[in-house]
C-alpha cells in the first residue's frame, strides 16, 4: 500500500501558504513554531519540506535569519500534480476544455496529468502514473476495483459523474432527476401530453442508469402519466436509429427529448424538419459543447447544468480542502433551462 508521507503534505500545505499569502522573492516565512502550528505537524516534517523547497531555489534558508521566499518562486513552476483518471472515455478531457482546466490549475501552482485506460482491467501503468500526483479525479466507467486500487494511493480523492457503486469517496455529478422534472414541467407548459425520450444504452454505465432512474422519480413526483413517456436507447451519435425511432413514433409523441450529440447530428438532415414538424424538442447538454445558435430555433430548449464537474471537484481540494460544502459526501448540481432567442426565424424554423 502507498503512504502519504507526511512531508509531502506538509510541503503542499507550506506552498498553498506562500501563494495564497502573495509572499514575494525575498519575504521571510513565519517562524517554525508557527508553522508547525498552522499545518498541524511537528518540525522534522516542516524541516524536510523546507529542504527540499530550498533545494529547487523556491526558498532560500539563512543561518540564524529564517527561510525566505528563494529565486525560483514561479506560478510558471508547478509545485503539485492534480491526475484524473479517465476510464473507458478516451476524449474527457481533451481539446479547449483541458487546456482551461490546465489554466485554472495554474491559479493552484499545480500542474494536470490525465490518465486515460479504455478497459476496465485495472492497468498497472495508469497507477504508476497515479502514484506520482498529489491529487487524484476518477471518472467514467469505473468499477470496484478501480476504486480500490485508487484509494489504496492514499491521497485525496474526487470522483466526478454518476455510478451506483458505494465508493466512500466525495463525489459530484449531475441531477438527472431535477432536470426531467424540468423538463417534464415544460412539457406541461406547451401541452405535451406525449414525451419520446432518447436513452442512453445500457453500456453507458456513466449516465445510462442514473438518467433512467432520475426520469422515473421525476415522473413519480410530477404526477406524468407513466405510459405517455415513450423510451428507447439510442448511442449519442446514432443518426440512423434515431431517424428509425422518429419514423416509429411519428404519431406517437408531442416532444422530443435527447442528449446534445444526437441533435447536433440530425438537425442537419433533410429528414428533421419533417420528421419533426415543428414539435418541441428538449436538449440534456451536458457536453459543454453545444453550439448557442441552436438556442434560435423556435422549438428547441436547451437543459444545461450550471457548472463543469471537473472545476467544483478542484474547488474541493483547494478552496474546501477536501471537504464538500456543507460536509456532504455526494453534490448534485442543478439543471437550467437556457433562455431562448428573440431570433424566433433563424433557420427559416
Amino acid at each position: 500500500m502507498i503512504k502519504v508521507l507526511k512531508y509531502n503534505d506538509v510541503k503542499q500545505k507550506l506552498l498553498r501558504y506562500v501563494f495564497e499569502n502573495r509572499l514575494k522573492e525575498g519575504a521571510k516565512l513565519p517562524s517554525e513554531r508557527k508553522l508547525c502550528t498552522l499545518f498541524g505537524t511537528s518540525n522534522l516534517p516542516l524541516r524536510r519540506a523546507e529542504d527540499e523547497l530550498c533545494e529547487g531555489g523556491m526558498l532560500r534558508r539563512e543561518k540564524n535569519r529564517g527561510v525566505f521566499v528563494g529565486k525560483n518562486w514561479d506560478r510558471a513552476n508547478y509545485s503539485t500534480r492534480l491526475g484524473i483518471l479517465s476510464v473507458g472515455v478516451n476524449d474527457y478531457p481533451s481539446g479547449p476544455a483541458e487546456e482551461t482546466l490546465r489554466n485554472a490549475l495554474r491559479e493552484h501552482l499545480c500542474d494536470l496529468r490525465v490518465v486515460r485506460t479504455s478497459g476496465i482491467d485495472i492497468s498497472s501503468v495508469a497507477i504508476h502514473e497515479l502514484e506520482r500526483c498529489d491529487y487524484i479525479i476518477i471518472s467514467g466507467f469505473i468499477t470496484p476495483a478501480w476504486v480500490e486500487a485508487v484509494k489504496a494511493l492514499e491521497k485525496p480523492i474526487m470522483h466526478i459523474g454518476c455510478t451506483e457503486l458505494e465508493t466512500g469517496i466525495p463525489r459530484v455529478e449531475n441531477d438527472f432527476q431535477d432536470m426531467y422534472e424540468k423538463i417534464l414541467e415544460l412539457a406541461g407548459k406547451l401541452k405535451a401530453k406525449r414525451v419520446l425520450v432518447w436513452m442512453s444504452p445500457k453500456d453507458e454505465l456513466t449516465y445510462a442508469r442514473s438518467m433512467e432512474k432520475g426520469l422515473e422519480l421525476a415522473a413519480k413526483k410530477c404526477g406524468f402519466d407513466r405510459s405517455s413517456i415513450i423510451c428507447e436507447r439510442i448511442t449519442a451519435r446514432d443518426i440512423i436509429h434515431g431517424l428509425k425511432s422518429l419514423r416509429k413514433h411519428k404519431n406517437d409523441f408531442d416532444m422530443l427529448v435527447l442528449r446534445d450529440y444526437t441533435l447536433g447530428m440530425l438537425v442537419f438532415h433533410p429528414e428533421w424538419s419533417k420528421l419533426i414538424g415543428g414539435r418541441p424538442v428538449a436538449v440534456i447538454n451536458t457536453s459543454k459543447q453545444f453550439p448557442n445558435d441552436f438556442d434560435m430555433l423556435p422549438n428547441v430548449y436547451r437543459f444545461s447544468f450550471q457548472m463543469s464537474l471537473i472545476p467544483m471537484a478542484i474547488d474541493f481540494f483547494f478552496v474546501h480542502h477536501n471537504r464538500l460544502p456543507g460536509g456532504v459526501m455526494v453534490k448534485r448540481c442543478k439543471a437550467t433551462l437556457a433562455e431562448k432567442s428573440i431570433r424566433a426565424d433563424y433557420w427559416g424554423a
